[in-house]
């Protein structure tokens, strides 16, 4: 009954350990999750002030040619300050135009004859937004060259009416390749890009720029509730399952709204969760270390309780063993000590139950004495005479 109490404890002590391995081994995974996702959360927030910085600067080289003289007044040397502030961009913006407030081209950098005269006020950037006075940053869209642009056009005023308008024309893949793709660089993961409306933007995955977000296999709920929060302006991470190749991938995101000026795109972050797993194998492995040891030791200390239990058990054993063979003892002195009746003839002595008994026989039945029989010297003498004992002469 000790040894099943003691073993109890001990798989108690070892359950209890395995049980708390569990627990430190969830709230580590979780950590690493959330460092991966903050380091990312990190890198998007770098990448809007990037993005947000580069427009305010095209902004402010658009003010200054929308207030310029040449420009307000449509004149022939519009052409030449368009032509150097191409020159200047040549890096970032494909095309430098100026229409009236009917939608005509007037000027257009690099020069197109055959655009110069074209009504561009129907095109989707364009409609209803010429006679704005906002500064005004376009959606995504296809060029006639075939490439993904954006549109940012400032108004030129008359006065205080507003008089046409002057563009920049941005290929959008430099700038999802500067500042987007780079958010996940040396890190799992993927940054994509998506248009108020959820058209891609931006994927590694080429094929997927320009389609819905339902290209992406998110579960339709939880796409529904990230456009929703940042629509509002909101940022948050996501747990879900991806759609691969018809296998659920476990999927951990990162999302945030991109305001710039009167539009506004989404970054969003996704990671497989084996690749977070991939990342933090190594701290997987000291935690498996420290796991190791920290079983072991609860292991050892079980079975050092254990054997110390058994120990004491044995012990206490012994000592009641002793402790019961001291009281017998105790209980025999105590009656050797009392007064016995005994023949004054034959030496026989009374026992308590009335008995007469030889001594030899009540001596052995009340305590471990034993007797063994010889002669002393007197009685051998008397009862051999002439022989002698010990080499000595009776």
């Amino acid at each position: 009954m000790k040894i099943n109490v003691s073993l109890t404890i001990a798989l108690t002590i070892i359950f209890a350990s395995f049980l708390l391995l569990g627990a430190l081994y969830h709230v580590s995974n979780k950590r690493e999750i959330d460092v991966i996702l903050n380091i990312q959360k990190t890198h998007a927030l770098q990448a809007e002030k990037n993005i947000i910085d580069f427009f305010d600067h095209y902004n402010h080289g658009l003010r200054f040619l929308a207030g310029s003289k040449e420009i307000k007044n449509f004149s022939s040397q519009s052409k030449e300050l368009l032509e150097v502030y191409y020159k200047t961009h040549s890096e970032d913006i494909s095309g430098v135009t100026l229409i009236d407030k009917s939608g005509l081209i007037i000027q257009t950098v690099p020069y197109n004859r055959k655009a110069i005269g074209a009504d561009v006020s129907q095109q989707k950037h364009n409609f209803g937004k010429i006679l704005s006075p906002d500064i005004i940053l376009s959606d995504v869209f296809e060029t006639a060259q075939g490439f993904n642009a954006i549109s940012m056009s400032l108004p030129v005023f008359s006065g205080n009416k507003v008089n046409g308008r002057v563009s920049i024309l941005f290929k959008f893949e430099r700038i999802a390749e500067r500042y987007i793709k780079d958010i996940c660089r040396d890190n799992p993961g993927s940054a994509i890009l998506l248009s108020k409306d959820g058209t891609i933007l931006f994927h590694e995955d080429a094929e997927l720029i320009g389609a819905d977000s339902n290209a992406l296999h998110i579960e339709t709920l939880k796409i529904r509730g990230i456009f929703k929060e940042m629509s509002s302006g909101k940022s948050g991470t996501v747990h879900f399952n991806m759609d691969q190749k018809n296998i659920n991938t476990e999927t951990y995101g990162f999302y945030m709204p991109l305001k710039i000026f009167n539009n506004y795109w989404s970054i969003f972050i996704i990671t497989p969760a084996d690749e977070i797993r991939k990342v933090s194998s190594p701290l997987k492995y000291a935690f498996g270390g420290i796991t190791f040891a920290i079983l072991a030791a609860g292991v050892f200390f079980s079975i050092t309780l254990l054997l110390n239990i058994r120990t004491i058990n044995f012990k206490k054993e012994e000592l009641a063993k002793s402790n019961e063979n001291l009281n017998i003892a105790l209980d025999q002195v105590r009656q050797l000590n009392q007064l016995l009746p005994i023949c004054s003839n034959c030496k026989k002595i009374r026992n308590d139950s009335g008995y007469w008994q030889q001594i030899e026989t009540y001596v052995t039945d009340h305590s471990n004495a034993e007797f063994t029989h010889s002669l002393c010297p007197d009685c051998a003498k008397k009862l051999y005479p002439g022989y002698t004992i010990d080499n000595k002469k009776v």
